[in-house]
Formats: C-alpha cells, sequence, structure tokens
C-alpha cells in the first residue's frame, strides 16, 4: 500500500497456538514470519544465533495492560490503586518474555516516546514497602481487600503474567485470585458488562 515498496500477491495467516509448533514450523520452514507477542522468550537463545533465521528485536508498539475498574472496591479508593501498581516489579514481566521487552511505567508504550518526554512525571517505580504503607493509610484492613485478576489467553504469556501479579501482591499481604476466561467471555465481562476488578490485556 506504499509506492515503491514490494509487493505481495497475498499474506496467509496460520493459527498455532502452541508455542513450541510455532518454533518447529519456523526452523523447518513451514512459516516465514513469528510476530510479537507469539515469540515464545525460552527460544531466543536457542535461535538467535541460526544462520537461516533472523530476529528482529526493538520496543513495540504492543503493550501489556492492566485495568483496574474504579467504579468499585476496591480500586475505588486511589491509595490502593497506588499500592497496586507499587507491588508490580515489571522486570518479572520482562522474563516471561525472555528479556525481549521493555518495562513500561505509563500508559503508552515507551516506542511513543513523545509521551515519555516529560522527566517530571511521577512514575511507579517498584516499591513494596512503599506500597504496605499505602494500604495501611487507605484505611481499608488487608483482609477486607478481595479482587480477582481477569484475563484470556490474548496471547499464550497472559496466564503466567497474571500468576506474576498475584505473586508481587501476596508479597504486600494481599490475595488476589485469578479468574482466566475465553477470550470473547472476558472481553464481554470488560467491554459490555463491565463486570470485573482487575483485567489484563
Amino acid at each position: 500500500f506504499k509506492k515503491g515498496k514490494p509487493f505481495l500477491d497475498k499474506i496467509e495467516y496460520v493459527n498455532l497456538p502452541d508455542g513450541n509448533v510455532r518454533m518447529v514450523n519456523l526452523q523447518q520452514g513451514e512459516v516465514d514470519i513469528v510476530g510479537q507477542g507469539w515469540f515464545p522468550g525460552e527460544f531466543y537463545s536457542k535461535i538467535k544465533d541460526d544462520p537461516a533465521i533472523t530476529v528482529e528485536t526493538d520496543v513495540s508498539m504492543q503493550h501489556d495492560w492492566l485495568v483496574l475498574n474504579t467504579t468499585r472496591a476496591p480500586f475505588n479508593n486511589k491509595k490502593i490503586r497506588q499500592a497496586f501498581s507499587l507491588a508490580i516489579n515489571r522486570e518479572d514481566i520482562v522474563n516471561i518474555y525472555g528479556g525481549l521487552a521493555t518495562a513500561a511505567y505509563r500508559i503508552f508504550s515507551p516506542a511513543l516516546t513523545e509521551y515519555h518526554v516529560d522527566k517530571t512525571l511521577p512514575t511507579y517505580k517498584f516499591d513494596p514497602e512503599k506500597a504496605k504503607e499505602l494500604i495501611e493509610e487507605s484505611g481499608i484492613a488487608k483482609e477486607d481487600i478481595n479482587f480477582s485478576i481477569m484475563t484470556a489467553e490474548f496471547l499464550p504469556t497472559f496466564p503466567s503474567i497474571a500468576e506474576i501479579l498475584q505473586s508481587n501482591l501476596r508479597d504486600i499481604g494481599l490475595n488476589p485470585s485469578i479468574d482466566v476466561r475465553d477470550p470473547g467471555a472476558a472481553i464481554n465481562a470488560l467491554a459490555v458488562d463491565k463486570d470485573f476488578d482487575a483485567f489484563l490485556i
């Protein structure tokens, strides 16, 4: 669609849900490209030196979102929301992608550099002790803070990321549950019914 660029007669998308199958198909030449988000991070070290495969890495526009429902408890409390953000070790999530990710501290991907110019804006770096202080300041007892983290296999990594979030939050005394749904049902809960506490997408 851009003048002077290569023309393709067609592009065929192949659905290969299993990461191992995707990598075998790539290595055997059955597929030509494995796109971002669908590249199992653990395979990177195995294929990065393969002369038959080119691995392109850059900061991507793709980013994982965590949506908090601020219309109901506990996330209608600002200090709980702040504590949640401080409790998350984003480098743990980067490791899920085999290091092929960049930790984000704002709503937009770091690839959108114009949204990251103002260095005076606050960022919520990993600080579990501060998170604990904010929970105390919230006026809500830890045992009364109940919520679930909903997600689906929008990407194969999402259930594992939800487990990291759960572990990080347990470290500050909270005990969220995980609700992994069919993608269609999850999107309906998010966009139609708005029936969720925290949503990973």
